[in-house]
């Protein structure tokens, strides 16, 4: 145990007088957790999606009205309201929004009459992960919209309901603990790296542990 502690002082003691040393094992871990983190997970919040209303009609207003609800509780997107449509293609396409809902002419009417009415979802697909989500979030409100507004009193059909075990936790929550540990790691490997640069010697304490130190000629 008396070895170990030793061990660990040396390292700590090399650590903190190396400035280098504390930035790489600091900043590079940090930035690399942020990177990868952010990459291949997450839920996306707050992503800006701009809504062209080309009809102005009853049913065009309960796209706006649901596009305000997701803003207002999962705040998965925020709508940004545009006038144009090329220029919501425009700044989708210079990355100002992530993506941009189209309502056409006669949109309403074509509801009304059962004319397979559409709606437009452009979207930057350099972004897998960014157009995946915004897919699914705007399928899902389709979807609500397709349904009947009155509801039947018997159940005609089944529905999963996905019941999760585990609550969703947002990476930046853990991203501390997980950057200190691999602060540890890399400041182990290059102190390790270290040690095998000529011009340090190499002797042993009181402890019996071996300490190095710089070596003059």
């Amino acid at each position: 145990m008396n070895r170990m502690m030793a061990i660990v002082e040396r390292e700590m003691r090399k650590f903190f007088r190396s400035p280098a040393l504390m930035l790489v094992a600091m900043v590079f871990p940090l930035v690399q957790l942020i990177i990868l983190g952010n990459a291949f997970g997450g839920k996306i919040r707050d992503a800006k999606l701009g809504l062209v209303d080309e009809d102005g009609g009853t049913q065009s207003l309960k796209i706006r009205e649901a596009f305000d609800s997701v803003r207002a509780n999962l705040r998965t997107f925020e709508p940004i309201y545009y006038q144009n449509e090329q220029q919501a293609k425009q700044d989708v396409r210079d990355g100002k929004i992530q993506g941009a809902v189209i309502i056409p002419p006669q949109y309403s009417r074509r509801v009304y009459e059962q004319d397979q009415p559409r709606i437009a979802l452009v979207v930057d697909n350099s972004d897998n992960f960014m157009t995946a989500s915004l897919e699914g979030e705007l399928t899902d409100i389709t979807t609500s919209l397709n349904n009947p507004t009155v509801q039947p009193r018997i159940l005609q059909q089944t529905v999963l309901q996905i019941v999760e075990m585990y609550p969703y936790i947002e990476y930046m929550k853990y991203l501390l603990p997980g950057s200190i540990a691999l602060a540890m790691f890399v400041s182990v490997m290059i102190g390790g790296g270290m040690r095998r640069l000529p011009g340090h010697a190499h002797h042993k304490g009181r402890t019996g542990v071996g300490i190095e130190c710089g070596g003059s000629d």
